[in-house]
C-alpha cells in the first residue's frame, strides 16, 4: 500500500513538474522568442489587414530573439513591431525604410536614401503592388472603357482582343491611376474601376468607382449612399506613374511589328517586339537604343510584363526578367508625377491579346515635418504601407533602437491569409 501511495504520489508530482515547465518554456518563448500580434488598423494594407469594424484582423508571428539580444541588426523593407516613441504601453508595426545615420527624403511617391533612390527587393515589390485593372475580355470591360482605340482595328471576339490592321493603329489607356486605395470585405482594390458593391440598404450587387471629390459610391437602383473608402486629405491625394503591365500575347503575322510603349512623366520607354528579331529597348529622352537577348516566335503564346519600379525599366517574359535597366533616379531628376500609361502600336498584321494586367507600386506621401531628415544614431525611420492614411515617422520621427521588439516572419490567420511577410 505504502508503495501504491508513494507512486501515486510520484505521478501527480511528475504531472506539476511537467505543467511547471511547460509553463517556463511558453513564457521564455512569449517574451524572448515569438509571439503573436494582432493587427489593429489599416496603416499596414495591403500587406497587412487591420480593421475593427469589418472585424477583419490578420494575426501575425512576430521573431523577437534577434532584436532583443541585438544579435541580428533590422534590414531596410523589414516589417517591424516596436514600442511606440510616443507612449511605451503602445506597440506598433510599420516597414523600416531608412537606418541609423541616413539622410531619407520622400519626393514623388518615391524613397531616396543619401541621395540616391531606394530600390525594394523583388519579393518587397511583389508585396506593395496593388492591383489596378484586370480584364480577361470574357466579361469585364469590352468596351475597353480605360483605353481609347480605333474600333475597327481593335475588337474582342471569343474571349480575346484582336488587334488587325494592314497600316498602324495603337491603343492607349486613358484613365489617370492614382494612390487611392480602398476595401472592400473579402477584396482588396487599389481604386479598381470594376469592383462589385453590395447596397447596404435594398442589397442591390452593381459595380461603381468612388468619386474623387467625396469618395462615396452612389446605389443606382435606391440612391442610397456608401462611404467605399474613408476620407483623404486632398494632398494625400497623387497621380502614380510607377507602374507595370502584363498580357498575353500571340503574333499571327511574321511581318507583324508591335511597339509596347511606357510614359513614366518625362521619360518614354519602348519596346519593339517583332518575330524573328530581337525585342528592342528604347529611351526617348535620353536616346538610348538597346537590343534584348530574345527572338519572339510567330504563332507562339508569351506573358509579357513591361514595368517601372523605383527608377529601373524591367522586361518579363513567363515571369524571366530579360531585361533591366536602372535610370538612375537622383532627387534633382525627380518631378512632380503628370502622367504615367502605356500604349500598344501595330504595325501591319495581326496579333491577339488576353488577361491584361497593371499594377501600381506603393505611392509613399510626402507631408509634415520628418518627410526630409538625418536619421539619428541608434534609431530608425519606418512607414506604413498604406501611406496616405498611416501615422509614422513622417509625424513622430524616429524609432530608438531599444524601443525594437522583433520582425514580423508571417500571418497565420485568417487561414486564407496565411503568407510569408516580405
Amino acid at each position: 500500500m505504502d508503495n501504491l501511495e508513494r507512486h501515486k504520489g510520484g505521478v501527480a508530482r511528475e504531472w506539476i513538474e511537467s505543467i511547471v515547465i511547460a509553463l517556463m518554456l511558453a513564457l521564455i518563448i512569449r517574451f524572448f522568442i515569438f509571439e503573436l500580434y494582432k493587427i489593429p488598423s489599416a496603416s499596414m494594407e495591403p500587406t497587412l489587414i487591420g480593421d475593427e469594424n469589418w472585424a477583419i484582423q490578420n494575426r501575425i508571428l512576430v521573431f523577437k530573439f534577434p532584436y532583443r539580444f541585438h544579435f541580428i541588426e533590422p534590414n531596410r523593407w523589414d516589417v517591424i513591431v516596436f514600442k511606440y516613441p510616443e507612449d511605451p504601453s503602445i506597440n506598433y508595426i510599420k516597414r523600416l525604410v531608412a537606418l541609423p545615420g541616413e539622410h531619407i527624403q520622400i519626393l514623388n511617391g518615391d524613397i531616396f536614401i543619401n541621395g540616391k533612390i531606394a530600390q525594394k527587393p523583388k519579393k518587397v515589390l511583389k508585396s506593395l503592388r496593388n492591383a489596378i485593372y484586370r480584364n480577361d475580355f470574357s466579361k469585364v470591360d469590352k468596351k475597353l472603357r480605360w483605353w481609347r482605340t480605333p474600333d475597327h482595328d481593335w475588337q474582342v471576339k471569343d474571349g480575346q482582343l484582336v488587334a488587325k490592321t494592314d497600316n498602324s493603329s495603337s491603343i492607349v489607356m486613358t484613365h489617370q491611376v492614382t494612390n487611392m486605395y480602398f476595401r472592400i470585405p473579402g477584396k482588396d482594390y487599389s481604386y479598381n474601376e470594376y469592383a462589385k458593391h453590395m447596397c447596404d440598404s435594398c442589397g442591390f450587387v452593381f459595380e461603381a468607382v468612388p468619386t474623387v471629390q467625396d469618395y462615396e459610391v452612389v446605389c443606382p437602383r435606391c440612391g442610397y449612399v456608401w462611404p467605399a473608402i474613408p476620407p483623404l486629405r486632398p494632398d494625400y491625394y497623387h497621380l502614380v506613374s510607377d507602374l507595370s503591365f502584363a498580357t498575353d500575347v500571340v503574333l499571327d503575322k511574321a511581318q507583324t511589328v508591335l511597339h509596347f510603349a511606357q510614359q513614366k512623366d518625362e521619360y518614354k520607354f519602348i519596346y519593339t517586339f517583332q518575330a524573328g528579331k530581337n525585342i528592342v529597348f528604347e529611351s526617348e529622352l535620353t536616346k538610348e537604343k538597346q537590343n534584348i537577348d530574345f527572338i519572339p516566335e510567330v504563332g507562339k503564346k508569351y506573358n509579357i510584363e513591361i514595368s517601372f519600379f523605383d527608377g529601373v525599366c524591367r522586361f518579363l517574359i513567363d515571369k524571366h526578367e530579360i531585361f533591366k535597366k536602372n535610370m538612375n533616379f537622383t532627387p534633382n531628376r525627380i518631378v512632380q508625377t503628370t502622367q504615367g500609361w502605356f500604349s500598344i502600336e501595330i504595325n501591319h498584321g495581326q496579333a491577339r491579346f488576353d488577361n491584361f494586367a497593371l499594377d501600381r507600386d506603393i505611392f509613399y506621401v510626402t507631408t509634415a515635418a520628418w518627410s526630409n531628415a538625418f536619421v539619428d544614431d541608434d534609431s530608425y525611420y519606418a512607414l506604413g504601407d498604406n501611406s496616405a492614411n498611416s501615422r509614422d515617422s513622417r509625424y513622430w520621427k524616429f524609432i530608438p533602437k531599444d524601443n525594437l521588439l522583433g520582425k514580423a516572419i508571417t500571418v497565420i490567420w485568417p487561414l486564407k491569409d496565411i503568407k510569408v511577410i516580405h
